[in-house]
């Protein structure tokens, strides 16, 4: 799972519980910019805080790194557009 995908997955997570960021970075104890630079995919969470951000948007560690549920929609880049 490279860096894109795990963003797009704190993404929909946090969306799907409506969790706003402001709100996240309160609970988890980090700065807004924090979590903008996790959600963009320019850094990513310790091990430990993607825990508690599970547990905050109502999935577990497994569940984040396996499969999503049917109501993800992953974009297709122009590159797989062209192809598929």
């Amino acid at each position: 799972m490279d860096r894109v995908d795990r963003a797009r997955r704190m993404r929909f997570y946090a969306a799907r519980a409506r969790m706003r960021r402001r709100d996240l970075a309160n609970v988890l104890g980090v700065s807004e910019q924090t979590i903008n630079a996790w959600i963009s995919g320019r850094r990513f969470p310790p091990v430990e805080t993607l825990s508690r951000f599970c547990a905050i948007v109502g999935t577990d560690l497994a569940g984040f790194y396996g499969p999503l549920p049917r109501t993800y929609r992953q974009k297709k880049t122009p590159e797989l557009a062209k192809a598929g």
